[in-house]
């Protein structure tokens, strides 16, 4: 069997898109065949190469450089790039596959992906793991950083122009893709098991009482003890939020990374990784700026909390 992936980049997320290839490789059962294809975004032969440097015998890397002109009138309101937007026609880029599998680039993969191609979508469109939001929201909601897509019925219904008119009219938003899937596809959507999708930074970091062990176990219909044994449990860890492992130490998970990128091929390019007394330093004086000595108090004792207070069961100590 050969598993076809697909990762949208552009010239700014080049390394980190490799890193993730890399864990793939490096994580993936011995005798796994993985067909990667890779959107990149107006990209150069040099960011191509680099792409390449990870392939193997039983990896094959296609890149597929695309233009951004047709998403030029969306908004970008977030950190998320508008390069994202080609996940809509991600179907269409890759016509030679019925089904195949989406990452984003900033993940890091700790075991083979065959079980979760071999998942059947039966008539849905897309399958992906129920968002963390619907521990507040009771929407049908995915977090659409890994999906695994029907693409053959995608292709026949012309999703692909769904999802953008259906973009377009949502005017500007923070989310660049995540709405729009979830708004078009919620009626034949597939729920994945948590483990190809946790964002670990919210479920120990300053969110991990948000999102209770009791609240997400409902959610995801498991029986964890704690949050940490949920994160231990997952094959894929995704770095959904603002903050990623490439920018900061404190990052949940963020040493997996971390040693992957020093394995990689990427590791001479140069991180400049802040720890957390300097990124809350920052904050502290940004709030202080904003709002003044209310502001200021707020952050500080958030940050007392945060780094002198006891653990609760949910935090990694």
């Amino acid at each position: 069997m050969v598993i076809p992936i697909a990762f949208i980049s552009d010239k700014n997320f080049v390394m980190q898109t490799g890193v993730a290839i890399y864990s793939l490789i490096k994580n993936k059962n011995e005798n796994t065949k993985y067909d990667i294809f890779v959107i990149m975004a107006e990209c150069d032969k040099a960011d191509e190469k680099k792409l390449r440097l990870v392939e193997t015998d039983k990896v094959k890397i296609t890149i597929i450089n695309v233009s951004l002109d047709m998403y030029k009138d969306i908004k970008q309101l977030s950190h998320i790039p508008i390069a994202c937007l080609l996940k809509f026609n991600l179907c269409d880029y890759i016509e030679q596959y019925d089904k195949f599998i989406y990452l984003d680039g900033d993940i890091y993969v700790r075991g083979d992906l065959t079980d979760l191609y071999k998942i059947e979508l039966e008539d849905n469109y897309i399958g992906g793991v129920p968002s963390l939001d619907m521990v507040f929201d009771n929407k049908k909601l995915i977090n659409a950083g890994v999906m695994l897509f029907n693409a053959k019925l995608m292709r026949k219904d012309n999703m692909s122009s769904l999802l953008m008119e259906t973009r377009k009219s949502l005017g500007d938003r923070g989310s660049m893709d995540q709405q729009t899937f979830n708004q078009v596809c919620s009626e034949r959507m597939l729920f994945l098991p948590h483990q190809y999708n946790c964002i670990a930074n919210k479920l120990l970091g300053i969110e991990r009482k948000t999102f209770s062990i009791e609240k997400v176990n409902k959610l995801y219909n498991t029986s964890f003890k704690n949050n940490k044994e949920l994160v231990n449990n997952a094959l894929i860890i995704h770095y959904a939020t603002g903050g990623k492992p490439w920018q900061y130490k404190y990052i949940k998970c963020a040493d997996e990374w971390y040693q992957c990128y020093l394995e990689s091929p990427y590791n001479t390019i140069k991180l400049n990784r802040e720890n957390s007394f300097q990124t809350h330093l920052k904050g502290v004086m940004k709030n202080f700026k904003r709002g003044g000595v209310r502001a200021l108090y707020n952050r500080l004792t958030w940050y007392v909390k945060e780094f002198f207070g006891k653990n609760d069961k949910n935090s990694w100590g």
